[in-house]
């Protein structure tokens, strides 16, 4: 087989590792980087190769530089060379280079074997394989048709305007205190990133808030699975009136479907004029950490350059820049900037399947965000192959990592999904507990909890109806759809008392 003693690039000994700035919206790959950095080599390897299960071209080549070099793992050129084989197919950095080396350096029989071997690996590991266990089947016949709000033909579900339901009032406002928020506090840094500095301008704006938020509408009109994607001070009202609030429902071909949503809320819809009248010190915050991003060609502050044209609507900039920023930058790998990108064209439906696209990128990265996202569009998408399967693996990888609304859809499959290899009571329940802290408020919650306890074994069907009865009760108040709630709870009850009967679990 193939020796230690071949003469290959420097790039291979050296190993590619970029390695971008970590915070709570740090993917998966990020963090195999870094413990690649620190030397810790048993905690980058099982990262890599579970970014290498769904097709990370990245962890390929990694996984191939510490097979050559031994680092981590006993050293093999055999098994580097197919790990780089895999790389080359995405055409990742010089890979394909430094698979024709190795090849060529190989006897005959020994080059034979090695690319049979590929081949198998890239059945199982390379794009076609990945595609076909992982991602979503499009339905091509579909990807032109909108969903569309109201049953018309409108494709903007806030006939009201969202800054409408909460503003600050100008009585509300307190005074910032820049003597304690000098100028080196900030310096070049996000200072509203959820952070320190966050902390620090949740002390200087505390009523009067900015609030941009993802969410999902629900076939029934109803807002659920906050993620807060931009915030200043505390958007706790803003968040209670739109979840309070439903919006106008989605329909796909006269079918009530679900789709995602963004809202602007409080300073996020204020004009140029009002932001620098009214908060003066903001303005000049936000202008001053955009300046020193405007000439940088590093991919990630173009992203971040992106993101604050995006957010801060009154910052001045040409037609198109912040999307062509977050082009570049998605085109360059970063994940965030992959999946804000793919977000944008999915939710304006002006590119659905390229937005799914860009979205399954940051996905193969590892970023939460992104995993629920594609977990969600593969679970009741009306353009893709709805797939259970599929769509729990995303779903479970991203509750793994304790995302909320991951971990709820991930319990509900685990009680009702028809596979049955998919049905798991005790994955639900472990779900369920780590959210009883934060979700009790929730009704959805509250019915996954029924379901729980109507499907574990022994069956505690008593527990269950008072979980569902709280169900109902607060999807009422919040105005949900609780049809099928309700007639859940007619199969598990009999003339008001608890009949214990054989039941499907769903």
């Amino acid at each position: 087989m193939l020796t230690k003693a071949l003469n290959l690039p420097a790039l291979i000994m050296s190993v590619l590792v970029l390695i971008w700035p970590v915070n709570s919206s740090a993917s998966s790959i990020d963090q195999a980087d870094i413990y690649f950095q620190q030397k810790q080599y048993q905690l980058a390897l099982k990262q890599y190769m579970d970014l290498a299960d769904v097709g990370n071209a990245r962890a390929y080549y990694q996984l191939g530089a510490m097979y050559y070099n031994g680092l981590g793992i006993e050293a093999s050129s055999s098994n580097a060379v197919i790990w780089f084989a895999l790389a080359a197919e995405s055409n990742f950095e010089n890979s394909a280079e430094i698979v024709a080396d190795l090849l060529s350096r190989a006897s005959e029989p020994d080059r034979v074997k090695l690319e049979e071997i590929i081949t198998v690996f890239k059945d199982k590991y390379g794009k076609q394989g990945v595609q076909r266990k992982y991602f979503p089947e499009f339905k091509q016949g579909l990807l032109e048709q909108k969903i569309v709000f109201g049953g018309g033909d409108s494709l903007d579900p806030n006939y009201i305007v969202d800054d409408e339901l909460s503003l600050p009032e100008n009585d509300d406002f307190e005074t910032f205190d820049e003597e304690n928020f000098g100028e080196d506090e900030l310096s070049n840094e996000d200072p509203f990133a959820s952070s320190a500095n966050s902390n620090k301008l949740n002390l200087l704006i505390n009523r009067p808030y900015m609030l941009v938020v993802d969410y999902d509408i629900e076939p029934d009109g109803s807002r659920r699975y906050f993620e807060e994607i931009q915030t200043i001070g505390n958007p706790k009202k803003g968040l209670e009136d739109l979840s309070n609030n439903n919006a106008i429902e989605p329909t796909f071909n006269g079918k009530k479907v679900s789709f995602i949503q963004r809202s602007y809320l409080g300073i996020a819809n204020y004009n140029k004029f009002e932001v620098r009248e009214q908060y003066n010190f903001l303005y000049s915050k936000v202008r001053k950490y955009v300046r020193h991003l405007a000439d940088s060609e590093n991919p990630v502050d173009k992203y971040n350059y992106a993101m604050a044209l995006l957010n801060f609507t009154w910052l001045t900039q040409e037609e198109g820049q912040a999307e062509a920023l977050l082009k570049s930058s998605a085109d360059a790998g970063v994940a965030l900037a992959q999946l804000e990108y793919g977000l944008l064209l999915y939710r304006e439906q002006r590119d659905i399947k390229l937005g799914i696209e860009f979205i399954t990128k940051a996905a193969q990265q590892g970023l939460i965000r992104a995993e629920y996202r594609l977990g969600k569009i593969i679970l009741d998408s009306p353009w893709v192959v709805n797939d259970n399967k599929k769509a729990l693996f995303w779903l479970d990888n991203a509750a793994q990592k304790e995302h909320i609304a991951a971990s709820l859809k991930a319990a509900n499959l685990k009680l009702i999904a028809k596979d049955k290899t998919l049905l798991d009571v005790s994955g639900a329940i472990d779900y369920l507990d780590r959210l009883s802290a934060t979700e009790q408020a929730n009704p959805e919650y509250h019915y996954l909890q029924a379901l729980a306890h109507n499907n574990m074994r022994p069956r505690k069907l008593s527990v269950a109806v008072t979980y569902i009865r709280e169900a109902i009760a607060m999807g009422e108040d919040r105005d949900w759809d609780v049809t099928h709630w309700q007639n859940t709870l007619k199969r598990w009850t009999s003339g008001g008392s608890v009949t214990i009967v054989e039941m499907d679990s769903d």
